[in-house]
């Protein structure tokens, strides 16, 4: 039940933190627009937006296994 109990906990926070200021809000309502492709481990202790200090929509992330990605001429 503490589980529970600290999720709400933390979206009442998110809603109070972000949904109250109106830049955040709009950017949030017109659409997704990311600046950044973090690619990252699935590691549930490494948070990419906690650890750059970025805002909700600023970072595209994408969450595999040891950070893998294909080399580009593999791909051919």
């Amino acid at each position: 039940m503490q589980d529970i109990e600290r999720f709400i906990r933390g979206f009442s926070r998110f809603q109070q933190r972000f949904m109250s200021e109106p830049v955040v809000r709009a950017s949030l309502r017109d659409g997704q627009h990311p600046s950044t492709l973090v690619i990252g481990c699935r590691d549930v202790r490494v948070d990419p937006a906690l650890l750059t200090g970025c805002d909700p929509g600023d970072n595209f992330v994408v969450r595999n296994i040891a950070n893998l990605v294909q080399p580009l001429d593999a791909a051919a």
